[in-house]
């Protein structure tokens, strides 16, 4: 083989490759080591391969020889005739040199270095090719390393030229969209842009281009990739620049958001259902989503809501104090009522007040911090309050009226006994007075309860069992009282039996315990039991009661009005008289 000096730069080799000396030819071509090197027929295709050719570009000798080069570049240089032009180059001028993208058996691209001769015969007829192909070592490595890099991303990953072509895929890419990377390599990334959004695409390309940085696409819109089946996929993409010696490119590392999206169009759904109104608030006070009770309950369509501050729906009054409740909540965000003791109210489009109740739920998510508000119009709970409480305050006022007129009936009797001199019947009126007083106890305290069913029985029995003591008369230095008592309330229907079974008790007690001015002490004590019953107890440490007497089963009116109280909601009576007199009410406090 001898080297043409004309202008043709060509190569004399004999006149046929399968001649004689085709044996010695390939054995040169296989001898030459770090460049991979192969001879090509007058059409392209490869009729001989060495070592590095086949270490280089994957493809073992049998696998090759007979299939045109064709096959080494990428497939937009194919489109191109990219391959056919340098074989014309080279037939024309000799030989022709290039560097550029080839592609190895396994679709991975390299750079090289290419050298292609044309070989004629000693007559200077076109008998083939010889090429050359010198792998750029360094830059395979930084390729190769890149490459893999790309592959191991755990999101699709698509580099594209200027002019919009995709050059390299990751596996990721082809399990997203459904194409494998050989239908994609050389094509034009619009393939894989939804048609309604195709014709503005190729604007955006160039205007990235233009101003190169790291950014998310279409911030603030919602993206769609086209797969291979013609089904969408909502997608967030990552626009990444990346300069090489061979040019620009953009890296674009694409996430499939599909759950993401189904997640959060079952949570607008979920509130969208919600009876209540909902309302979602970011850090910065602005409306983010709103639900049709909001719309509602507010006279305002979401979309003159959405993006605005949310103070737009709270009365001027509070308007000022607002934005720092909310960074409070922020701050330290966790569930629970807003404004606690406060009455709230929201400000309706029409500029009118509505009572409201809120709740607050912090919302962590991958795009910040927000508060969903959960509103209840109580406009009816507000009226029924009201009319309940004026209700109630006419029956605690007629109820008031008439057991005044009671006790006025009995101050006028007792008068009238004074002037006529009876004592025991004085004794007996100014009993069933106490008596009355302790249900108008009860009233009272009722009535000044927000629980209408319910009595707070501790504070009542200090008033009552020092009522008793004044009207008894009782000096301090005599009989003194002392209250053990545990912060119990009672239900209306217990509280009234068990208030007239104390005061017949206590005044039992100041009448019969300690006679001749004897001193001494009464202890009233309420405490709930190991078993969640409730005790009462009226224990005195007077002279107690006579061991013949059997008090349960005495005539006298006070002690048949306390057993038959007892009796009325089932509490066991117990009485010890030594010591004193213990008397011990056991009830449920249910």
């Amino acid at each position: 083989m001898t080297l043409d000096n004309s202008s043709r730069n060509t190569v004399d080799v004999p006149t046929s490759l399968n001649a004689a000396h085709e044996g010695p030819f390939r054995a040169l071509v296989e001898s030459v080591r770090d460049y991979a090197m192969f001879t090509l027929d007058c059409e392209g295709n490869v009729s001989s391969w060495n070592a590095d050719a086949e270490r280089f570009k994957g493809y073992q000798a049998h696998e090759i020889v007979g299939r045109h080069f064709s096959c080494f570049y990428p497939a937009e240089d194919v489109q191109a005739s990219k391959p056919q032009h340098e074989l014309s180059m080279a037939e024309r001028n000799g030989q022709y040199a290039d560097e550029g993208w080839r592609v190895r058996k396994d679709g991975v691209q390299f750079w090289a270095s290419v050298i292609i001769t044309a070989l004629r015969d000693a007559q200077g007829n076109l008998i083939g090719f010889g090429k050359i192909t010198r792998v750029r070592s360094e830059r395979v490595h930084a390729t190769e390393q890149f490459r893999l890099a790309i592959e191991a991303a755990p999101t699709g990953m698509i580099m594209v030229d200027r002019q919009g072509r995709i050059v390299l895929v990751n596996v990721q890419t082809e399990r997203l969209f459904g194409y494998s990377r050989n239908e994609l390599i050389g094509q034009p990334v619009e393939m894989l842009v939804p048609e309604r959004f195709r014709a503005r695409h190729p604007t955006f390309r160039i205007g990235f281009f233009h101003a190169p940085h790291a950014r998310p696409m279409g911030a603030g819109r919602d993206l769609y990739g086209l797969r291979k089946d013609g089904t969408e996929a909502p997608i967030e993409i990552g626009l990444n620049p990346v300069s090489t010696p061979d040019g620009d490119f953009v890296l674009s590392s694409i996430v499939d958001i599909t759950e993401r999206v189904r997640a959060t169009e079952q949570f607008r759904l979920a509130i969208e259902a919600a009876p209540t109104g909902m309302i979602m608030v970011d850090r910065q006070g602005y409306i983010v989503m709103v639900n049709v009770q909001t719309e509602k309950l507010f006279g305002y369509d979401r979309e003159e809501l959405v993006g605005k501050p949310v103070e737009m729906l709270v009365p001027q009054r509070f308007r000022e104090r607002h934005p720092g409740f909310r960074s409070g909540f922020f701050n330290s965000p966790h569930t629970r009522p807003m404004g606690a003791g406060r009455d709230l109210f929201g400000l309706r489009k029409d500029l009118t007040e509505v009572p409201i109740e809120i709740g607050l739920n912090p919302l962590q998510t991958s795009d910040g911090d927000f508060v969903l508000s959960s509103i209840v119009d109580i406009t009816e709970r507000k009226r029924a309050e009201r009319e309940r409480e004026v209700l109630l305050q006419e029956i605690h006022h007629r109820v008031k009226n008439n057991l005044q007129v009671i006790s006025s009936l009995i101050n006028m009797q007792l008068r009238q006994m004074r002037q006529i001199r009876e004592p025991n019947n004085k004794e007996a009126l100014e009993e069933c007075q106490a008596r009355v007083q302790a249900i108008a106890l009860i009233h009272e305290m009722l009535y000044r309860s927000k629980d209408y069913l319910s009595v707070p029985f501790s504070e009542y029995v200090r008033r009552l069992a020092g009522g008793v003591f004044n009207a008894a008369g009782v000096g301090q230095n005599a009989i003194s009282l002392e209250l053990e008592l545990e912060n119990i309330a009672l239900h209306v229907d217990k509280a009234i039996p068990c208030g007239l079974i104390l005061n017949e008790l206590i005044s039992n007690s100041l009448k019969h315990a300690f006679p001749n001015n004897r001193q001494g002490v009464i202890r009233v004590a309420l405490r709930t039991l190991s078993d969640g019953r409730l005790c009462l107890e009226v224990k005195d440490n007077g002279i107690g009661i006579p061991a013949n007497l059997d008090v349960l089963k005495s005539k006298s009116l006070g002690m048949q009005l306390v057993c038959d109280l007892a009796a009325q909601f089932k509490a066991a009576l117990e009485v010890i008289g030594q010591d004193g007199a213990l008397f011990r009410l056991t009830f449920s406090a249910e």
